[in-house]
């Protein structure tokens, strides 16, 4: 195994930087126990979560599943996939309460549920759907708040469903709620209160509503758009602004307006190397202001879009040692919501890079074990992050003008972020200024000064 720490190699990219505003912290690359793929790769996707005041990354490979404690950048434990080897290129994993939740695209595959709670000795199969019933999975979402699961276009060997829902009230049975047909595969989706903002390959974009179990519908469309390509995915703020990548050569990535559904639209561009053909972008996460996007060959970038006509690339880390070329290689994913402020990037074929982008966003450095209430200053959204703590139901959130007046009072439950920050919108009405927040677990509390821009 190949574990380099600050040091990884040095090398060129293809604008001639390796990095800007971004500091490698760590990389973790099994070369031993890891088989290459036929497309060259041996990782794909990766997702974060907070456990016990720890936070892990949790990165795919054409082996099955590997956690990664980012502190030490050593992996603690890792399962493996019902497919494995040559043939795999795909897998996906998102976390739900103390669940992980795993699937992949390639082989006789299944959809696998992993209880967290007994890292960082082991990783523990708690479910695993029947594997003629649960394949061809691209990715997957989770709507915390419903308990409801989002898969893109998992097969069986009788039918096809663009896309299917799970209630996971009871995370270690999930029961299938709904079906989806689209007139294209849905590769992605982001969800948030019943509603999924889908990719939908070639077709486009479409905006679905199922609030109602059975009676899903249309409720937003775009089918023609500038730069269209393969629809791959987006992340989409509470304001309505978003941003969506089209998996194609050349193509930039798009900041949308969605905030009325009837009306979706593109509303500015950005790309590292505009009309270059050997550019492509692939998975996007806004975090407030800044957007955070796992680029293939031009690594991670990151964007401030707070001004959707004039995006400003504020820094970047390219993990791919090659040059670019009209194929497929390096950033595959990233996850940008850690406490701490850190970034993790999942190279394909390079393994996992820990980064310290705090020069970028000008985030404060935080310690993980810790409350986290970032970004300071901030603009429209606020993060705040907790250590897990058993016993905790509910966390609450009071903040304060600078005369002492309670102007923001909210509620909520612990098992939903104990893994995940709770995210509060700050609203445009409120002055510019200093402000008090204070956080509350029962057996702890956290007061901050917060300034807002």
């Amino acid at each position: 195994m190949l574990i380099i720490f600050l040091l990884l190699f040095i090398f060129q990219s293809s604008s001639g930087q390796q990095s800007l505003n971004v500091k490698l912290l760590g990389n973790w690359n099994d070369t031993a126990h890891i088989r290459v793929n036929v497309a060259g790769q041996r990782y794909n996707d990766v997702w974060g979560f907070v456990l016990n005041g720890k936070e892990y990354a949790v990165i795919g490979s054409t082996e099955g599943a590997h956690i990664i404690d980012i502190d030490q950048c050593r992996q603690v434990a890792f399962y493996p996939g019902r497919a494995t080897g040559f043939t795999i290129i795909h897998r996906d994993y998102k976390v739900h309460k103390h669940y992980l939740y795993a699937v992949c695209n390639e082989g006789i595959s299944t959809m696998q549920v992993f209880d967290l709670n007994y890292l960082p000795d082991s990783l523990h199969l708690v479910y695993e759907s029947s594997p003629y019933d649960f394949m061809g999975c691209n990715k997957i979402a989770i709507d915390t708040v419903n308990a409801t699961l989002y898969a893109g276009t998992a097969k069986s060997y009788t039918s096809v469903d663009q896309m299917r829902v799970y209630d996971i009230a009871n995370p270690e049975k999930p029961v299938l709620r709904d079906r989806y047909q689209s007139k294209d595969n849905i590769h992605d989706m982001f969800v948030r209160n019943d509603t999924a903002y889908c990719s939908a390959s070639y077709y486009g974009y479409e905006i679905v509503d199922f609030t109602q179990p059975g009676n899903s519908k249309k409720i937003g469309d775009m089918s023609f758009y500038p730069y269209q390509g393969f629809n791959h995915s987006s992340w989409v703020g509470t304001d309505g602004i978003g941003v969506m990548t089209d998996e194609t050569f050349g193509m930039p990535v798009k900041i949308i307006d969605v905030h009325d559904v009837a009306d979706a639209h593109v509303v500015g561009y950005f790309s590292p190397r505009p009309n270059d053909q050997t550019c492509i972008p692939h998975i996007p996460y806004l975090v407030g202001k800044f957007a955070f996007v796992a680029y293939y060959f031009d690594g991670l970038q990151i964007y401030d879009i707070s001004n959707p006509d004039t995006p400003k690339q504020v820094g970047f880390y390219d993990t791919y040692p090659g040059p670019s070329f009209s194929g497929f290689g390096g950033a595959w994913g990233c996850y940008p919501f850690f406490p701490s402020g850190r970034v993790v990037v999942s190279d394909m074929q390079t393994g996992l890079y820990v980064l310290d982008v705090h020069e970028a966003t000008g985030w404060p450095q935080h310690n993980n074990t810790a409350f986290s209430v970032y970004p300071n200053p901030a603009t429209d959204k606020l993060f705040v992050s907790f250590p897990s703590d058993e016993g905790v139901e509910n966390v609450a959130i009071q903040i304060y003008d600078i005369g002492g007046k309670r102007i923001f009072d909210g509620r909520f439950p612990a098992a939903d972020y104990a893994y995940q920050p709770i995210q509060l919108t700050l609203p445009g009405n409120w002055a510019k200024g200093s402000y008090f927040i204070k956080v509350s677990t029962g057996s702890q509390s956290h007061i901050s000064k917060i300034t807002k821009l």
